[in-house]
């Protein structure tokens, strides 16, 4: 069997497809045509239920998934996106102090931006000079 033959047959056989398709659908177009009202109703109603149905169920399973998930954690990053500032100093962060945290301490040492936690005073009434910054 030759490309030619068998291009034409599955050219027949769409064509045939297609023709079956245009057939089932004015039956249908019939079918509809002959409707009497309260089928039209009942059909409506049935389609709205299911909307219904179908919108609640997936309300709840969003409110589900919702209550179950995990809640994220706020990220404290250890390090900045960014090795220099805006003047060309590069920027250390020390290693116990997290970027963010609620109070940092911001120190230029040697050229270099250093970001760590404040000290805690060692005895009541005391008072550390550092200047801290918040957000």
């Amino acid at each position: 069997m030759t490309a030619d033959a068998e291009n034409s047959r599955l050219g027949r056989a769409a064509k045939v497809i297609i023709a079956l398709l245009w057939a089932a659908f004015a039956f249908a177009w019939v079918r509809v045509i002959r409707t009497q009202p309260s089928e039209l109703i009942n059909g409506l109603l049935w389609i709205g239920a299911m909307a219904v149905a179908y919108g609640a169920g997936l309300a709840l399973w969003i409110w589900y998934c919702l209550c179950t998930a995990q809640k994220p954690k706020v990220r404290c990053f250890a390090r900045s996106v960014f090795t220099v500032d805006h003047f060309g100093r590069p920027i250390e962060v020390a290693p116990h102090a997290a970027l963010g945290a609620k109070h940092l301490v911001v120190q230029i040492r040697n050229g270099r931006k250093i970001y760590s936690l404040p000290e805690l005073p060692g005895e009541e009434h005391t008072a550390v000079e550092v200047e801290v910054f918040t957000r």
